[in-house]
């Protein structure tokens, strides 16, 4: 009988190769199952993370300031939370920044009008003169009205007494010179004051360390209005009849005026009105920057005060110029003489230091300082001639500089303080800014 071999056909026999090969592809198939149940799974949480995220932000409400949302993002312990907090403590960070970017920018140009304004006192001769430099001050900002009569009044005083006006005078004059340090000293100590009133430990009347009460009350309100979460420094002390302190609640935008509030206040909304006027903030801050980044509000702080110094004199009485003027030293030529050597050397440095403080060519640089030649060796009518020159020069690079800038942006910044520039390279008027600072006003003023 014939062997039936169809067994052998069916189930061919297989090397070990073969079976290796098949447990090779079993493994593979198990690996890519287990990579597939993993991604899944991370997705799941992934939506389960942004699904928590959005439900915990969406509980925040519209009035929720950025330092809220940061910290609920925190709060949610996922993955999605910590890259929202960290997108948004960068983009705050940037913001401060720019507010403080732009509030140097708007100090420095305050600070030219001041300064300016200041050097126009020593050409007053009189009562009435005084009265129309304060008036002058009043309409270009650097006073306010009630800054304006103390100073009147101030002034009245002083002329009842002989020799009363010049000891005005000359208080006045001091007193705004020194303005710049005496804001300062006024701004450590009020950086003090806000440190101190936000540290959790606070020395008691018997010298001993206790709780800040306060910062704990502030925090509370904080936590149910939804304000930010910093004290500000005290205006008035604390409400009468309560424990509610007065605070500064600092401005929203670049350029603006904090208010003065009680206890603490939510945020209001931003609507499209004060979104407006925050793109035109950005705007004015890049033109700022433009113009600074050129030196060209320097350039003209420095030649505007050389020209207000020669305005004193008539054609030929300048003092400290000429060949024969030129050799007498600096110390020699009396605090006239003095104020226009130095009133020369601080347009030249800044011309050799920046580049005439805009962008000129190295041929236009070399022009423009030797229309300055050597100072007080030049004759009078010479340097009066080449300042003259300077001025129209820099006119029309000013002119280039606020070249394709929107009007409105130009006026807003101009009105801030800013440099003024007219269209086609004029000489502009006199600046038309806001205020200045107030303890520097009083204290130009001479008021208390």
């Amino acid at each position: 009988m014939p062997i039936d071999t169809s067994m052998y056909r069916a189930n061919p026999l297989r090397s070990v190769a073969d079976y290796e090969a098949e447990l090779l592809r079993n493994d593979l198939s198990k690996q890519q199952i287990a990579e597939n149940a993993l991604a899944f799974g991370e997705k799941q949480r992934g939506i389960a993370d942004q699904t928590a995220l959005r439900t915990a932000m969406s509980g925040l409400g519209g009035g929720a300031t950025n330092a809220q949302r940061i910290q609920t993002a925190r709060a949610s312990g996922s993955q999605a939370g910590n890259s929202l907090a960290d997108t948004l403590e960068k983009a705050d960070l940037e913001r401060r920044k720019t507010e403080a970017a732009a509030g140097k920018q708007e100090l420095e140009a305050a600070e030219i009008k001041r300064k300016l304004h200041v050097m126009d006192l020593w050409s007053v001769d009189s009562p009435e003169a005084a009265i129309a430099w304060a008036e002058g001050g009043l309409k270009s900002g650097v006073f306010n009205p009630e800054q304006y009569q103390r100073g009147v009044q101030a002034l009245q005083k002083a002329i009842a007494s002989p020799g009363g006006f010049e000891k005005w005078k000359q208080k006045a004059f001091a007193a705004g010179m020194a303005a710049p340090q005496q804001m300062e000293q006024a701004r450590l100590a009020a950086n003090a004051e806000v440190t101190a009133n936000n540290q959790p430990l606070i020395k008691g009347p018997d010298g001993k360390w206790v709780v800040n009460q306060p910062l704990e009350g502030f925090k509370s309100r904080v936590a149910s209005a939804g304000a930010a979460n910093q004290l500000g420094a005290p205006i008035a002390g604390v409400v009468p009849g309560t424990d509610t302190p007065v605070y500064v609640q600092p401005p929203r935008t670049p350029g603006g005026v904090g208010q003065v509030v009680q206890g603490v206040v939510p945020a209001p909304k931003a609507g499209s009105a004060e979104k407006a006027e925050e793109k035109r903030a950005v705007n004015v801050r890049k033109y700022s920057e433009t113009l600074q980044k050129h030196s060209i509000p320097e350039f003209e702080g420095a030649l505007g005060e050389l020209e207000n110094v020669l305005s004193k004199y008539p054609k030929g009485k300048a003092p400290g110029l000429g060949r024969g003027a030129g050799m007498v030293p600096d110390w020699m030529q009396g605090a006239e003489g003095e104020n226009i050597r130095q009133a020369l050397a601080g347009v030249k440095n800044i011309l050799l230091k920046a580049r005439s403080g805009a962008a000129v060519t190295e041929n236009e640089l070399r022009r423009m300082v030797e229309e300055l030649g050597s100072g007080g060796f030049r004759s009078e009518e010479t340097l009066r001639a080449g300042i003259e020159r300077i001025r129209k020069r820099f006119e029309h690079v000013k002119a280039n500089a606020a070249a394709g800038v929107d009007d409105e942006v130009k006026g807003q910044y101009e009105e801030q303080g800013g440099v003024k520039i007219v269209r086609g390279g004029a000489k502009p008027a006199a600046n038309n800014g806001p205020s200045s600072a107030r303890a520097r006003a009083d204290a130009i003023l001479g008021g208390n």
